[in-house]
This record gives structure tokens, sequence and C-alpha cells, in this order.
């Protein structure tokens, strides 16, 4: 994040839903129909506009958001596979759970384990408050994964740009640009339209484990 632009980091990591679409159509069987296919390229014409391409340059910085976003498109089509006979709780749990044994053991092999000590009780509460945020995000994540295509669940994650956009009017107190605007609307429109579609087609088969 410190090496690459803000623009090109944001649209890297929003075209997530492209590629989990692309794998979960091989690995998990999933269709995408024309009205999928239209709404997904709605989502992408929808962030060309909100996130102009001139802005957009590459580098190493950008170059490891890529990467990590197909990490995360793997992750979500592994895990789909999972949940397919484990309960979402158990794997939300799991993922978590060793996130927290890789941090401690970084910070035992980098001699830093004592920092953990030093904390105050402010930042102590700051720290379990962002990490009961990410336990809901990922307990929410992972139970919409079982109960709904990967695909749709991931292209609704880009509605996080009209919110924050909305946020940010409010507190600014001004409406962003009309080509801006537009995009985010359009971001809007074909997240509904997926969330009706799944909803019409009901909760997906099991995948096998």
């Amino acid at each position: 994040m410190a090496q690459a632009s803000a623009p090109s980091a944001a649209f890297i990591h929003k075209t997530l839903f492209v590629w989990v679409a692309l794998l979960a159509v091989p690995f998990l069987g999933e269709r995408l129909g024309l009205l999928q296919l239209g709404a997904l390229g709605v989502l992408l014409a929808g962030q060309v506009l909100v996130i102009k391409p001139a802005g957009i340059v590459w580098g190493a910085g950008e170059t490891m958001i890529a990467a990590a976003t197909l990490l995360w498109a793997v992750e979500s089509i592994v895990a789909r596979r999972v949940l397919g006979s484990v309960p979402s709780p158990v794997v939300g749990a799991a993922r978590l759970g060793v996130g927290l044994v890789v941090l401690v053991a970084y910070l035992a092999l980098a001699g830093k384990l004592g920092s953990i000590a030093a904390l105050s009780a402010g930042q102590w509460a700051w720290a379990m408050g962002t990490g009961l945020l990410l336990s809901g995000y990922v307990a929410s994540w992972f139970a919409a994964l079982k109960r709904a295509p990967a695909s749709v669940v991931t292209a609704i994650l880009v509605l996080g740009a009209p919110i924050t956009a909305a946020l940010q009017a409010i507190q600014a107190g001004a409406l962003p640009a009309a080509p801006v605007l537009a995009g985010q609307l359009l971001i809007a429109i074909a997240a509904v339209g997926l969330i009706a579609w799944a909803r019409r087609r009901g909760a997906p088969a099991a995948v096998a484990a």
C-alpha cells in the first residue's frame, strides 16, 4: 500500500469479483448467465467511471496488490468448496485462528513479543474493537459464501465504493463529480440486480469438499 498509488490500489482490489467469477466456472461449476455477465460488466464500467484509468499507474506496489487480489480470489474458491461440508463459523474461526498464530509467530521471530505486554488499556480497547469488527466481517462473509454463488458474493463487495462515497459526501456537504456519481449509481444498480438474481435462483447446490 505504501508503494502503490491510491487510485491504482483501489481499482485493482475492486476487480476481485472478476477473478472470482473466472475461477468459479471451472472450479465450482458455477454458470454465468447473460444477466449475471451483464451485471458484472456494468459493475466494471461503474468502477472505471469512479476511478478513472488515467489516474492508474503500475509499479512494484501495484504488482503486489494484484497478487494479493488473486490470492483473495483463490481463497474465496477454496472456502466455497470447504463450506460444502464444514459449518461457516468453523471455517471463519479457523481463518482468524491461523492468522493470529502467524502474527504471534512473526512477533516472536522478530523479538517483539514484549510489545504486546506494553500495550495500554486504551490500545487494547482499540485492538479488541477492531478485532470484533473483523470477526463480524469474516463470519458474515463465510455465511454468505455458503448460501450464494462466490461470483455474486464478491461482486456485492463493490457496493463498498458508493457507500464510502455517500459517507464522504455527507461529511463534505457536497456531491461528487457527475461521472463519479454515474459510476456509483451503476455499481449500486448492478449489485441490486445481482442480489435479486441470486434470491430468485435460490441457494446453490453444495460443492463437494
